[in-house]
C-alpha cells in the first residue's frame, strides 16, 4: 500500500540550514524493504581525510532520510550530502531502478532500447524524489527514459541551441561578445531526458576535454 508520507513531494534539495529529521516517519510506516542497493568503493575517503570536521548544518528531509536508510543503509548523513558519494552511487540500470520504482512497460522498453549518448543515470537524491507508482510524475519523466525519446519530427535538431556553430574550439562556446561558455566536462550526476546537449554527454557521447583543447580555450579567453 502506498505511503503518502514517504512519497510526498520533497520541496528542496539538501541545503545549509540546520538539518532536522521528521520523527513522525518511522520504519513501520515504510513499504516492506527490499534488498539495499550494493555499496561501491568509498571514493571520498581521501577527501574526508583532508576536509574540515563534518558540520551537521545541512537540511535532510524526512523523505530523503527514509530513502537513504532503506536503500543505502551503510551511507551516513555525511555520505548522503557529499556530491562525490552521490556521483559514485548513481542508478545506472533498469535492474537498480526497478528496486526503487515500479517501472512502466514503456520505461523498461526505452531503457533496454537505448544506445549511445544520454544514458540512464539518476543520483540517489533525485531517486529519493521519484513517485514509485506514477510514471507521469514530472520529476520521474525528467530522469527516466521513455520511448517517445526515439521519435524525431521534422525541424528537430541534435544541436537545438546551435552551439556547434559558435564553438571556435571544442568545448568552448562563444556566442556573445563579452562572455564564453567553457564545457569542462560531459558528466552529470543525473541526466535529464530533455538535455539540450544530449549528443555530447554520457557513454559514446561523453564530452572529454583534452588538455590541448583546454589550453587552446584558455589562450582564446586570454586574447
Amino acid at each position: 500500500m502506498r505511503d503518502d508520507a514517504f512519497f510526498a513531494e520533497d520541496p528542496e534539495p539538501p541545503g545549509r540550514g540546520l538539518y532536522t529529521l521528521n520523527t513522525s516517519i518511522t520504519t513501520r510506516h515504510l513499504p516492506t524493504p527490499q534488498s539495499p542497493l550494493p555499496s561501491r568503493p568509498d571514493v571520498t575517503a581521501k577527501a574526508k581525510a583532508k576536509s574540515k570536521p563534518y558540520s551537521p548544518r545541512l537540511t535532510v528531509s524526512a523523505r530523503s532520510n527514509a530513502f537513504r536508510q532503506r536503500f543505502f543503509p551503510d551511507a551516513t548523513l555525511r555520505d548522503w550530502n557529499d556530491w562525490r558519494w552521490q556521483n559514485s552511487h548513481r542508478i545506472r540500470s533498469a535492474e537498480q531502478l526497478a528496486r526503487i520504482i515500479q517501472l512502466a512497460p514503456d520505461e523498461a522498453a526505452a531503457i533496454a532500447r537505448h544506445q549511445g549518448p544520454l544514458p540512464l543515470a539518476v543520483g540517489p537524491y533525485y531517486a529519493s524524489l521519484l513517485d514509485e507508482h506514477n510514471p507521469l510524475q514530472a520529476i520521474r519523466r525528467t530522469v527516466v527514459p521513455a520511448s517517445a525519446e526515439f521519435t524525431h519530427t521534422p525541424g528537430e535538431d541534435d544541436d537545438p541551441l546551435g552551439e556547434d556553430g559558435d564553438s571556435p574550439i571544442p568545448g568552448l562556446v562563444h556566442r556573445y561578445p563579452d562572455r564564453v561558455l567553457l564545457l569542462a566536462t560531459g558528466l552529470c550526476s543525473t541526466y535529464c531526458r530533455y538535455c539540450t546537449r544530449a549528443r555530447l554527454v554520457g557513454a559514446s557521447g561523453e564530452l572529454s576535454i583534452k588538455k590541448s583543447n583546454l589550453e587552446r580555450a584558455l589562450e582564446y579567453i586570454e586574447t
